[in-house]
């Protein structure tokens, strides 16, 4: 956002709101831009995406770090368990998809934002909550990730002044900057647990665990 607006010479007012609302003020023109978007032919109909992408994300799943009942792509043992979503976000779709594709079911509990699910989910109310990689949430362990997808700058439907400044920047920017979302991925999450922490099945947590006994 701060090297868009060196050519487009705009000034941010940011605005934090639950993933909801923020679509329905996109919509109905109470702001101009969201960030990281996943595209889909549903939001097409309401909104404009920029016309590069800007980054990738993909679905997390998470448990609590004391949970010794569910590993990493442990499904047996996550048919049955409560997963708390956040309404209205791109991941849910894929979790969906991911339980059709698998096999197993969670019942489900809806939370406004991500700090909600969050807090249900150290509170014990859920098992696991879905949630996007692009907030690190390193207190957290990881028992799923999957669908690595492009994410987008969107607009409203009719700003189409917003949409074609932002894409001659995002041209401009990407020309003299190819490697930016690279170098942003090294400065933000190279070191963050998403990436370092050991992503153990039950049968390797199971093997490491006999290897430290005497």
């Amino acid at each position: 956002l701060n090297r868009i607006a060196r050519y487009t010479g705009w000034k941010y007012e940011y605005i934090n709101e639950p993933w909801k609302d923020q679509l329905t003020d996109l919509q109905e023109g109470k702001v101009d831009l969201i960030c990281t978007a996943q595209k889909t032919k549903q939001r097409e109909q309401y909104y404009n995406f920029s016309s590069i992408s800007i980054g990738t994300e993909e679905m997390l799943v998470y448990t609590r770090p004391d949970n010794k009942d569910i590993y990493y792509q442990d499904y047996e043992n996550m048919e049955g368990k409560i997963v708390g979503i956040v309404d209205g976000i791109y991941q849910n779709q894929q979790f969906l998809q991911r339980e059709r594709d698998l096999g197993f079911f969670c019942s489900q509990k809806v939370y406004d934002t991500d700090a909600q699910a969050i807090s249900a989910l150290q509170n014990g109310d859920v098992d696991m909550i879905v949630l996007g990689s692009l907030a690190r949430h390193d207190d957290l362990r990881i028992v799923d990730r999957f669908g690595d997808v492009p994410v987008y700058f969107m607009t409203g439907k009719d700003d189409t002044e917003i949409l074609d400044s932002l894409n001659e920047a995002l041209e401009q920017l990407h020309s003299t900057l190819p490697d930016l979302q690279e170098q942003l991925h090294r400065e933000y999450y190279e070191k963050g647990k998403t990436n370092l922490q050991p992503l153990l099945t039950r049968e390797e947590a199971e093997f490491v665990q006999n290897q430290d006994k005497p």
